[in-house]
């Protein structure tokens, strides 16, 4: 918005004749803004995608552990079966 609001009033001044040095340098302002804008928003879409991914990779080590932590509990209630089946036939 803050480009295209810039560059109507340059194109109001070019039609109008009113063109010279300032108009020139008032349009690099404007692009120099412009540019400085874009950066800071590739710069915040930057810092959402890495916290997304980090969170997606912790996410996904939980899981593993969780289903790490179920696999024990399994094989620990089957050695604790064979155990109690051994001292039973003893």
């Amino acid at each position: 918005m803050f480009l295209r609001e810039s560059l109507y009033r340059l194109g109001e001044l070019s039609e109008s004749g009113n063109l010279d040095d300032r108009t020139a340098d008032l349009f690099q302002d404007a692009m120099r803004a412009a540019l400085e804008l874009a950066k800071a928003e590739a710069d915040s879409i930057r810092k959402v995608a890495d916290y997304a991914r980090k969170e997606a990779e912790l996410a996904k080590k939980q899981a593993i552990d969780a289903e790490i932590r179920r696999l024990n509990k399994i094989e620990d209630l089957k050695a604790k079966n064979i155990s109690e089946d051994l001292l039973r036939g003893f």
